[in-house]
């Protein structure tokens, strides 16, 4: 049952850096995700942006993820994920750089972020988490409805992920979602949801620790 779930999660992944360094750096922390979150990963490198292109053109490969470096001799990564929108490549693409001025322009290549160097693990897991969920709604959008909750914080909007949820611990007017690996997010004048059974239900997902 385990390899099943695993194979059923499976995400296939690009690194694209110039720098041996940082692709073998990225791709020591996809890996120790994959191990982490029991998510099956196949991960692709890539030494050049116009090697990338060409792969995924002339193979006709698809990726749910695509992490690239921007400043890259020849075809920098910018340039790359534009081409590789205009081919109608819909992976989630994460830029990694060391000058963030430049990933001010991912919004035109609809980009899930980017992630500054030196690279943190705790960056790309969250990256990952982050596509994964776009990921998950164009697989199964039926299903994604059911296991995201979409709530305000304050200003901030947050996805929770319902299959992390350990419990929940409801204190007058908040409610604290305790999840598994994660921190606890706290929601003011939620006690509507949970007078709501139905809610109630999807809320309460107890996991093993």
């Amino acid at each position: 049952m385990k390899a099943n779930r695993r194979e059923e999660n499976m995400i296939k992944i690009a690194i694209c850096d110039d720098e041996e360094l940082f692709r073998s750096e990225m791709e020591k922390f996809v890996s120790v995700y994959g191990n982490e979150s029991d998510t099956e990963i196949e991960i692709d490198t890539y030494e050049s942006a116009s090697q990338m292109v060409k792969e995924i053109h002339d193979s006709g490969k698809r990726y749910d993820i695509l992490f690239t470096d921007i400043e890259m001799p020849g075809l920098d990564g910018m340039e790359a994920a534009m081409a590789l929108r205009e081919m109608g490549e819909t992976a989630e693409i994460c830029f990694v750089t060391s000058h963030g001025a430049y990933a001010l322009n991912s919004y035109q290549v609809d980009a899930v972020g980017y992630i500054m160097k030196p690279i943190k693990y705790t960056e790309v897991k969250r990256a990952i988490d982050r596509a994964k969920i776009s990921i998950n709604y164009r697989r199964d959008a039926q299903k994604a409805k059911k296991r995201y909750l979409d709530i305000k914080i304050s200003r901030n909007n947050v996805t929770i992920d319902l299959e992390k949820v350990v419990y929940i611990e409801n204190a007058e007017t908040s409610a604290y979602f305790i999840l598994k690996m994660e921190s606890t997010y706290a929601m003011r004048h939620l006690a509507r949801y949970m007078r709501d059974s139905t809610m109630t239900v999807s809320y309460i997902h107890i996991r093993g620790l």
